[in-house]
């Protein structure tokens, strides 16, 4: 059998939540952008590429402009396809362990987005990429306020639940 690792390599997962399909093509940019921050130190012939399917928010003139100016190999999977698509098996794993994530926190599924970002991040820590979070997705907390005005019985506290890294 083929595992995870072997099947993504050490995959770079990263999630933008989008409003509209045609959202699509700025956050592929601030998706790279966030991948060469996040590893500026890894060898300057790293080869990236931008695999999809053939859906017109990544088949047009401005993506195609900018991966060739960003020298980003571009490629898509043959129409109708989606399980010769890498980035569609990705997608599956990040909705599997969001959906994960929400339940095991017990969460309502409107929290998908903020899950399905953990998701990504978790996936990244799999691969060596990132660290995991101290505090787990959907982990109660008590958040400590300053209360106005002050008096002996006006709360100091708040509950909340955590959704993003956090390590306090």
């Amino acid at each position: 059998g083929i595992t995870k690792e072997e099947e993504y390599g050490k995959a770079l997962v990263y999630v933008e939540l989008l409003q509209t399909k045609d959202d699509a093509p700025t956050a592929i940019k601030k998706i790279f952008a966030q991948i060469r921050n996040d590893h500026a130190n890894l060898p300057t012939d790293i080869m990236f590429r931008l695999h999809s399917d053939k859906g017109t928010e990544f088949m047009n003139k401005d993506l195609t402009d900018y991966c060739r100016q960003h020298g980003i190999f571009k490629t898509s999977t043959v129409a109708h396809d989606p399980n010769a698509n890498a980035a569609e098996q990705a997608v599956g794993e990040v909705k599997r362990r969001a959906r994960y994530l929400l339940s095991g926190a017990r969460l309502s599924t409107r929290w998908w987005g903020l899950a399905t970002l953990a998701a990504a991040q978790l996936i990244r820590a799999d691969a060596g990429l990132e660290s995991y979070p101290k505090i787990p997705f959907g982990t109660r907390v008590m958040i400590n306020v300053d209360p106005k005005p002050k008096n002996a019985w006006v709360p100091r506290a708040q509950p909340g639940t955590i959704f993003g890294p956090c390590s306090e």
